[in-house]
């Protein structure tokens, strides 16, 4: 893992101002830790259901969901595919929306703690703390 200069300062500020934020961080990024932080694939049938919905169900598994990250894999593939469905208007107003919005998409862009009612896109892969209690399997590394 890389840390970038601003990324050390906001850890430094932080472990100043919040008391324990240091031992918090190291917790969620210890690879020993089976408990950490991490990014997993979405399933299929969750792709178009809200946040609020997912996250019950990795609740259920001893997961907590904390975020999305949108727009992932390969990005020209990802805008030609919304650029796609942006032109599936017959509408100019919403057509110009749509397309601002393909032009504005940012890779890997993490959106953390949405609302519950966040519609889960397509490209997008779930930002979660704990591994899954599935008996009978090991846990990811």
């Amino acid at each position: 893992m890389v840390l970038s200069r601003e990324y050390a300062r906001s850890l430094l500020v932080n472990a100043t101002v919040a008391s324990g934020i240091t031992f918090v961080v190291h917790n969620l990024l210890d690879l020993a830790d089976m408990k950490g932080l991490f990014t997993e694939a979405i399933p299929r049938e969750y792709v178009g259901k809200t946040f609020g919905e997912y996250a019950a169900r990795l609740k259920v598994g001893g997961q907590m969901l904390i975020g999305v990250l949108e727009n992932t894999g390969q990005s020209l593939e990802i805008k030609r595919e919304a650029l796609r469905e942006a032109q599936k208007t017959a509408h100019i107003g919403t057509l110009v929306e749509n397309l601002r919005r393909v032009k504005s998409m940012e890779p890997n862009k993490p959106v953390l703690a949405p609302p519950d009612h966040h519609v889960i896109a397509s490209h997008a892969l779930a930002i979660v703390i704990g591994r899954p209690n599935i008996p009978g399997k090991e846990a990811r590394a």
